[in-house]
């Protein structure tokens, strides 16, 4: 297993921080080695405060090559994660810090919610990614989690992933790390700055809740 990165968290979190709401602290917490999934006691939660790292502590898990760390979006704070699967509507997504996902071929956009925006933070599912604000997680920069040829080959299979861009992959030094990608201040987003397909199936859900509603 390859060892975690604790000088790309640090990065991260320094961005964060920079331009943050008045008293936001990020909501760390820790995943297990080479793993997605929360490394908590059975029975809690990655949301109980008693598993929430501090970025002090965060970052020294890493160093010492501890397990990953996640980072989430509460429902009372303004974290927008914006999950990119689809290399292709990455031109729609409004410029701010990135971070590329361990596939190399995925992004995760990290964004402020606008304090005026009354959709915002919210969750959006789609098949082409996932905003992920109240009560959801990425896996932070620094950590690792093995991105397997036999993983890769599936994505071709399913049309997910080019052959072309499946040999690139498996040439990246950095194939399974979660980086930063665009070392820059985090923007501010409104709903309607989102790529369409995220405004798109919003929308459609509310009309669905609003048809139930009626009978």
């Amino acid at each position: 297993m390859k060892e975690t990165n604790s000088d790309e968290l640090k990065n991260f979190l320094e961005t964060l921080m920079e331009d943050s709401p008045e008293e936001y602290v990020p909501w760390l917490f820790p995943v297990k080695e080479g793993s997605k999934a929360p490394d908590v006691p059975y029975g809690t939660s990655w949301k109980d405060k008693k598993n929430r790292l501090s970025m002090i502590s965060a970052m020294k898990r890493l160093e010492r090559n501890e397990g990953n760390v996640g980072i989430a979006g509460r429902p009372k704070d303004r974290l927008i994660l914006l999950d990119i699967d689809e290399p292709s509507i990455e031109t729609e997504i409004k410029d701010t810090l990135k971070i590329r996902s361990r596939s190399r071929t995925g992004t995760h956009a990290i964004y402020w919610a606008h304090p005026e925006d009354d959709k915002l933070p919210c969750n959006i599912p789609t098949d082409k990614g996932e905003l992920r604000s109240s009560d959801q997680y990425v896996v932070a920069p620094g950590s690792y989690v093995p991105c397997t040829e036999k993983e890769l080959t599936e994505k071709v299979k399913e049309g997910e992933l080019a052959e072309t861009s499946k040999q690139k992959v498996l040439e990246d030094p950095e194939r399974g790390f979660y980086t930063v990608d665009n070392d820059r201040e985090i923007a501010t987003i409104r709903f309607e700055e989102l790529p369409e397909v995220f405004k798109e199936h919003y929308n459609s859900s509310e009309e669905e809740n609003w048809e139930r509603e009626q009978y």
